[in-house]
C-alpha cells in the first residue's frame, strides 16, 4: 500500500517520550559547527565541475586524485581551507559519492559510533584521514553517510587515509596525528599554501595538452602528477615534452641524466621532483648511497656523477656564470665541451618541471612515496 506523507510524518515523529529518548547527543549539548558539514557529489567531468566551484563559488581547490589512485579522480574544494579541509568533494566513481557529519569531539565520535553498531548497522570503513577521523556506513537506501570528528591539523592534503582500530585508548589514536607524514603533506610554500591547480589525466585535459601527455604516460607507463598539473597550460607542458625527448636522445648516458635531474630537483628545493627523481635513478642502477649524497646536498663519490652534480648544481646557482676553472674541472672528468651544453637542456627541462611542482605541489604518486623529501 502506498504511503502518504501524512503517514510517513506519523511513523518518524512518535511519542514525546520516544522523541526524548532518541533525541541527538548534539542537540542535548549545544553543540555548534556540527551537523552536515561536507558533501561528496559524482560529477561526470571532474575539470569542469572543479573548475565551476572555483570560478562560480569562490572556493578553493584543496585536493585531489588521479584516475589511478584507488578512489578514483577526485577534487576537493574548500571555502574555509584553514578551519576544514574540504566543503565539497567531487568524484568521478559514483560509488564515492557521499554526505559527511561533523561532530565536535573525539568522545562524541566514539558514540556515534557506538550508536551505529549497536543498531547492526555495517561500518564500511574507519579511517584515519589526519584532518579527521572517519567511519562510513550506508543509509537504508544505500547512500554512503561519513561521520568524521576534525583533528584540526589541515596540513595533510586530501585523499589520504589508512585504517583506524576504534578498539584502541584516546592517547594512542591521537598519537597518530601528533606528526604529519611527509608522503602527501603540504609541504612547498609559505602558510602551507594550497593553489588551485587541477591535475588532468589525458581524457579531462585540455585539448591542446592531450598529445604531450599522450607521450608522457607512452615513457612512464603512467601520466605523471607533475605532467597533470603543468597540462593546464598547453604551451608549457608541449615545450616539455620538446624538453624532455632531447634530454633522453642520445648523449650522456641515462643514469647520468638522473644524476642531473635529482641534482636540480634539490637545487631548486622541489620535494615532488626529488622524490620522483630519486625513484628513477635507483631504476637506472645508481646506488642508494649516490642518491642519498645528492638528497643532502653532497656529490657523489663516483667521479663522472660527481662532475654533473657538480656542474648542474652550479649552473644553477650561478646562472650559467661559470669560470673558466670550473668548466675545466667537467671536462677533466672526462667530459666534453659539447656536453656542457647537454646539461643545460637537463637544467632547463627541469625549470620547468621544478618550478611548476614547487607552485602546485601535486601530491606523490604512491611509488614515489617512500623517497618523500623535506629538504
Amino acid at each position: 500500500m502506498t504511503q502518504t506523507l501524512t503517514d510517513v510524518h506519523t511513523q518518524l515523529s512518535g511519542s514525546k517520550e520516544s522523541l526524548a529518548k532518541e533525541a541527538s547527543p548534539r542537540k542535548q549539548s549545544g553543540r555548534q559547527d556540527t551537523g552536515i558539514r561536507q558533501v561528496g557529489l559524482h560529477v561526470t567531468n571532474l575539470a569542469t565541475s572543479a573548475e565551476f566551484y572555483r570560478d562560480v563559488l569562490g572556493m578553493e581547490i584543496t585536493g585531489g586524485s588521479t584516475p589511478d589512485h584507488p578512489l578514483g579522480a577526485s577534487a576537493f574544494l574548500s571555502s574555509r581551507p584553514d578551519e576544514e579541509s574540504h566543503d565539497i568533494a567531487l568524484f568521478a566513481n559514483p560509488e564515492t559519492a557521499h554526505i559527511a557529519l561533523k561532530v565536535s569531539s573525539l568522545a562524541e565520535f566514539r558514540s556515534f559510533h557506538g550508536r551505529v553498531t549497536e543498531k547492526n548497522i555495517p561500518i564500511k570503513f574507519v579511517f584515519n584521514h589526519r584532518v579527521s577521523f572517519a567511519f562510513y556506513f550506508d543509509d537504508p537506501d544505500g547512500n554512503l553517510i561519513e561521520v568524521y570528528w576534525s583533528t584540526g591539523d589541515m596540513s595533510q592534503r586530501q585523499p589520504y587515509a589508512e585504517p583506524l582500530d576504534l578498539s584502541q585508548p584516546d592517547e594512542a589514536l591521537l598519537e597518530k596525528i601528533t606528526a604529519t607524514p611527509i608522503s602527501n603533506a603540504k609541504t612547498n610554500t609559505k602558510e602551507n599554501h594550497v593553489p588551485d591547480y587541477p591535475i588532468y589525466s589525458i581524457a579531462s585535459a585540455p585539448e591542446e595538452s592531450k598529445p604531450a601527455l599522450e607521450q608522457l604516460q607512452q615513457a612512464f607507463g603512467v601520466v605523471p602528477n607533475i605532467a597533470g598539473v603543468i597540462a593546464n597550460s598547453p604551451k608549457l607542458i608541449n615545450s616539455l615534452v620538446g624538453l624532455f625527448q632531447q634530454v633522453h636522445s642520445p648523449g650522456l648516458t641515462e643514469p647520468e641524466n638522473q644524476i642531473v635531474l635529482l641534482t636540480d630537483a634539490v637545487t631548486n628545493s622541489c620535494a615532488y621532483a626529488v622524490a620522483f627523481h630519486t625513484a628513477l635513478a635507483l631504476q637506472q642502477g645508481i646506488s642508494s648511497e649516490e642518491t642519498t649524497a645528492i638528497r643532502e646536498r653532497r656529490l657523489p663519490t663516483d667521479k663522472r656523477f660527481a662532475a654533473l652534480s657538480k656542474l648542474a648544481k652550479t649552473l644553477i646557482e650561478k646562472c650559467g656564470h661559470l669560470s673558466d676553472q670550473e668548466l675545466d674541472s667537467f671536462i677533466a672528468a672526462g667530459f666534453t665541451k659539447e656536453q656542457v651544453l647537454e646539461v643545460i637542456v637537463i637544467v632547463a627541462a627541469s625549470t620547468i618541471t621544478n618550478y611548476a611542482g614547487t607552485i602546485a605541489n601535486p601530491p606523490l604518486e604512491d611509488p614515489f612515496r617512500q623517497y618523500a623529501w623535506r629538504g
